[in-house]
Parts: C-alpha cells; sequence; structure tokens
C-alpha cells in the first residue's frame, strides 16, 4: 500500500519536476539608428557636424535553455545567450556652418566602425504541443564599440528585451532537432546627447532584432 502511495506521488510530481535541454544556433540582424554629433563654435562661429548613417549589421548567436517547471504543455524556461562580435561600417558625413553664410562648410565622408556583441540571460514561457512558441523577457549586457574619424568610444549598455518565438521540434526518440523565427525588441534606448561621447555609441545600438535558430533540443 504504502509503495502504491509512493508511486502516485512521483507520477503527480513529474509535471513539475521535468526537465528538458536545448542548445541552438542563431543568424540574426538588426539595425543601428542615425546619429549627429556636433561640436563647440570656433572663435569665429563656425560649428561643425557630423552624421553617423543607420547601418544592417548580422551576427551569429549561441543559445541555451532549460526547462525548470512543466506543467503539461506549458514549461516556465531559463535561457542564456551570447552573440558574437558584430561589425559595420558606418558612413559618417561632416560639414560645418558660419553666422551669416548661407549652405554648409565642407562637407565631406568617411567611413566609422561599429562593433557590437552581447550576452544575456532570461526567463521565458514556452509550449512546444504541435508547434514551438515562446515570449519572455531577457537582460543583455552589450559591448560596444565606435572607431572612426573623431576617435574610438567603448562603453557597455545593460537593459531588458523582450522576445517572442515561434518554431517546430521534428519529432525524434532522443535528440529532438527544431528551428525558430525569433524577434528582440529593446525595452529601453538612450538618446544621444549630440557629443562624441559614450552616449553617442549607445544611441547607435539596436533596438530590435530578427533571427533565424537551428538546433537540438533534449
Amino acid at each position: 500500500m504504502k509503495k502504491t502511495i509512493l508511486l502516485f506521488l512521483a507520477a503527480a510530481a513529474l509535471p513539475a519536476a521535468a526537465q528538458s535541454f536545448s542548445a541552438a544556433l542563431s543568424y540574426g540582424q538588426f539595425q543601428t539608428s542615425a546619429q549627429t554629433v556636433g561640436g563647440a563654435a570656433t572663435a569665429e562661429g563656425q560649428q561643425n557636424f557630423g552624421q553617423y548613417a543607420a547601418g544592417t549589421l548580422g551576427a551569429v548567436g549561441v543559445h541555451l535553455s532549460w526547462a525548470a517547471v512543466s506543467l503539461g504543455p506549458l514549461a516556465l524556461e531559463v535561457t542564456g545567450a551570447y552573440q558574437a562580435p558584430a561589425r559595420k561600417d558606418l558612413t559618417v558625413t561632416t560639414w560645418g556652418t558660419l553666422p551669416g553664410v548661407a549652405g554648409t562648410l565642407g562637407t565631406s565622408s568617411a567611413s566609422a566602425q561599429f562593433r557590437e556583441s552581447s550576452a544575456g540571460v532570461g526567463l521565458r514561457l514556452a509550449s512546444h504541443l504541435l508547434v514551438d512558441w515562446s515570449v519572455g523577457l531577457e537582460g543583455r549586457s552589450e559591448s560596444l564599440r565606435l572607431a572612426g574619424p573623431g576617435g574610438t568610444l567603448s562603453t557597455t549598455l545593460t537593459r531588458p528585451w523582450l522576445e517572442a518565438g515561434v518554431g517546430y521540434t521534428f519529432p525524434s526518440p532522443f535528440l529532438k532537432p527544431f528551428v525558430a523565427v525569433t524577434g528582440a525588441l529593446a525595452l529601453s534606448k538612450i538618446r544621444d546627447d549630440g557629443s562624441f561621447d559614450p552616449k553617442l555609441v549607445q544611441s547607435l545600438s539596436p533596438k530590435a532584432e530578427l533571427a533565424l535558430q537551428a538546433g537540438l533540443r533534449f
């Protein structure tokens, strides 16, 4: 009798104790925002400006998840991710203005390299019944660097991202291959203060990401 009760309790506890893992590679794209900076006026009143054009970056990443708690078709998953450094040469247009003079002075173009990488941890609600779907939050620490005509700026940015995805897991007795399309939206952004400083680099950081994942669930 006691053995029967213990077996019943163990069976009842299985949904909450069930665990599964997944590992995937991804390729994502995100776009930087155009930003403008200005310099202090000279003694003659000339003020110089520079505008960084927007650019689209492609990045390779690694994603891991662990289903800490499962209840029927739903799972509460802990996630971890790393995005390898992505680089993009941005066009920088510079010009000057002088009080009382129409138009701009000395317009020219150059390039500046923007680099971004990130690591993050998160929590999401997911289902893998028929089709896969997930929605959750991830905290990302982004490493940012801008090297251009004005010098090199490096900084970090930590902020929350809202993530969602849809995909399909191929049936298999053991390792289960899966594919997914995911999207992410930054829940905070930094405004450019118009100076060549770390806020410029942070304001260039991506606001959204679209990625394709392929991996194994076990």
